[in-house]
């Protein structure tokens, strides 16, 4: 195969990784958005798309929902890109577009509560500022954090054991990126390792049952799947 073939292969695409490739899409669509808006204007819209405790006591299934739509800054795309191309997307020519958007709502949902909700206890006992009831949490890394746990069965057993640690050093080098000592820091880096770890424990065993644990090696990430292990489809 000619390189250019290869990288197509790797690359999310509207066919074979639907979800992948139109949540990016909609990813830059709204930096794009972003950046043609004044500044006042753009902070205000993140602050009310965010997940944050207020939002979350006021509209939760709305900032649930517009907190993963939008992005805090450009330099989250260094950290998502990756995500996209080595877990959302190799997951998904694994086990469909249903089941990756299943695993990356579950992802993205189960860690901004298990976060926000002990923030927003701290909050009410004075432990944390009142301001930080209004911080700007939004974001697509939980939720793809999570497609990069459930890609952690379905990858050969000697292949997981070590990417599985980089995935984890990943995320403690992520937290020196910013403030360490930041609450909304110290809050993210705890939701990256709740999404990754509780998508490997939560889907495991529905993979095993459909025959995809270590069945995928490095080479094998753009392939769509096993022949002999068809994509997973929702029961009826």
């Amino acid at each position: 195969m000619r390189l250019s073939g290869r990288i197509g292969s790797v690359l999310p695409g509207p066919r074979s990784t639907p979800f992948s490739f139109w949540y990016l899409v909609l990813l830059v669509a709204t930096s794009i958005t972003r950046h043609l808006l004044d500044p006042a204007t753009a902070q205000q819209l993140l602050t009310m798309a965010s997940s944050n405790t207020q939002n979350l006591a006021d509209r939760p299934l709305l900032s649930l929902l517009t907190s993963a739509l939008v992005l805090k800054g450009d330099d989250d795309w260094g950290l998502l890109v990756p995500l996209f191309l080595l877990a959302a997307a190799p997951l998904e020519r694994r086990v469909g577009a249903r089941w990756t958007l299943a695993v990356f709502a579950f992802g993205h949902v189960f860690a901004t509560l298990a976060t926000e909700l002990p923030a927003g206890w701290a909050q009410s006992t004075g432990r944390l500022p009142a301001e930080t009831a209004q911080w700007v949490d939004v974001g697509a890394s939980y939720g793809l954090f999570a497609t990069a746990g459930a890609l952690m069965p379905i990858l050969a057993t000697r292949t997981r054991w070590w990417i599985l640690p980089l995935v984890e050093l990943a995320i403690v080098g992520l937290i020196f990126v910013e403030d360490p000592t930041a609450p909304l820091t110290i809050m993210t880096f705890a939701g990256h390792l709740i999404a990754f770890h509780s998508a490997i424990l939560v889907w495991w065993r529905l993979l095993r049952r459909r025959g995809l644990v270590a069945t995928l090696r490095i080479p094998d990430l753009s392939v769509a799947q096993r022949d002999d292990a068809p994509p997973m489809k929702a029961s009826t």
